[in-house]
């Protein structure tokens, strides 16, 4: 029971992520493009709840990993996309945020190209984790 709760969280916190993380790019477009404040406010926003999204789900991911059994249980497809959400956040961290605050302070395309690349490494890892973590029904 209490390992369904948190997939539930898991799940949710990381459709979070990605669905705020869809409007990031067109923020930081327009954030680079306009002195707008209310726009970098937006934005700033957005990527302070990018942050709580990712770490939850990691989180979350571990909580209901290790209730369901933990390593001796799962495999390495499971181990694997432990890692991955770890590397997500990384990216978050190094790429999305501090290329977010670069864009906020001193603006310019590289700073927007930045948030933008981190985006793109961000839904790619997250489409690699969701379709790890249904392999099993597809006997990968």
């Amino acid at each position: 029971m209490i390992k369904n709760i948190f997939v539930v969280l898991h799940v949710i916190t990381a459709a979070g992520w990605f669905g705020v993380a869809l409007m990031l790019t067109s923020i930081s477009r327009s954030a680079a493009e306009t002195s707008d404040r209310s726009i970098r406010d937006v934005g700033t926003k957005a990527v302070g709840m990018m942050n709580v999204f990712v770490v939850a789900t990691f989180l979350f991911g571990l909580i209901a990993f290790l209730a369901g059994g933990g390593f001796a249980v799962y495999g390495p497809v499971y181990h694997t996309s432990l890692l991955l959400v770890l590397i997500l956040i990384l990216v978050q961290f190094f790429m999305i945020r501090s290329g977010w605050i670069s864009l906020v302070k001193e603006g310019g395309a590289a700073a927007r190209k930045k948030v933008a690349m981190g985006v793109g490494i961000g839904h790619l890892l997250w489409l690699v984790v969701l379709i790890l973590m249904f392999s099993h029904y597809f006997a990968i």
